[in-house]
């Protein structure tokens, strides 16, 4: 099975300079996904500049989005920001449609992507020792 049968990028929010504000991201029905990570790409923050990202739900995709519990990145400052962070949310059957909600204080460089993952696959493990010579 090709990794493309399995995997499902998507482009949350763009990569750009963020005025300050409130910015959702492309909603993303990941029905039949397991898992879904988060990449958010930080460039540079303003001066004093904030951003919070949350994932929020849905049933479809023009449904009211609930925040999912604990699915939000730390909090980017000036110092901690120009960085890759990545957070891992499930997919459930009753709300597979995600998207991203960022809080934005003072103009900030950020974007934010997804990789929902189809299945989850149990580690190798090998009967026999291996030698390396």
């Amino acid at each position: 099975m090709a990794l493309y049968e399995n995997v499902l990028f998507a482009q949350m929010l763009a990569g750009a300079d963020y005025a300050a504000g409130t910015f959702t991201g492309t909603v993303t029905n990941f029905t039949g996904y397991q898992r879904v990570t988060y990449l958010l790409n930080s460039g540079t923050n303003g001066a004093n500049g904030t951003v919070d990202v949350a994932v929020y739900h849905a049933a479809t995709a023009t449904a009211t989005k609930a925040a999912i519990t604990s699915a939000e990145f730390v909090q980017l400052t000036t110092s901690n920001d120009n960085a890759i962070y990545a957070l891992d949310v499930p997919v459930t059957s009753a709300t597979p449609h995600q998207t991203v909600v960022a809080t934005v204080v003072t103009t900030c460089d950020f974007g934010v992507s997804a990789i929902g993952v189809r299945k989850i696959l149990s580690p190798v493990t090998q009967s026999k020792t291996v030698v390396v010579v």
